[in-house]
């Protein structure tokens, strides 16, 4: 199984996506280029967002509070990336989001994939 050449975490806001002065944020996830995004159903104001950093500014109690949550949601997939590796589960954006989501994904080891092709080469030449 080819090993994952990439694997990044970016938290973004939606600037187009702004209602009453404050902007979503999402996760990103990023595997070998493909990515994908969860609202992490909290909104900030844009002139409190480092963009670079990918963190709020400032030193108010609900600043430092969203940043600590910023840095669970990294470390909880961090976390999903590194069991999918250990398990040699099939690593991509989607599988880490669902993981993280507790949403169960079916594993998809070569062996099992192999298998499944086999399987359905037979069935197709039996019928």
């Amino acid at each position: 199984m080819r090993t994952t050449s990439t694997f990044g975490i970016q938290f973004i806001t939606r600037m187009n996506k702004v209602k009453d002065g404050l902007a979503p944020i999402y996760a990103r996830i990023t595997v070998d280029a493909r990515r994908i995004e969860i609202s992490l159903k909290r909104f900030i104001s844009p002139v409190e967002w480092n963009g670079k950093k990918g963190v709020a500014r400032g030193n108010r109690e609900e600043v430092k509070s969203l940043n600590h949550y910023l840095e669970e949601v990294r470390s909880k997939l961090v976390g999903c990336y590194q069991e999918m590796q250990i398990q040699k589960q099939l690593i991509t954006a989607d599988g880490i989001k669902g993981k993280s989501l507790g949403i169960d994904q079916k594993e998809h080891s070569l062996g099992k994939l192999m298998n499944y092709h086999h399987t359905q080469s037979t069935d197709a030449l039996a019928g």
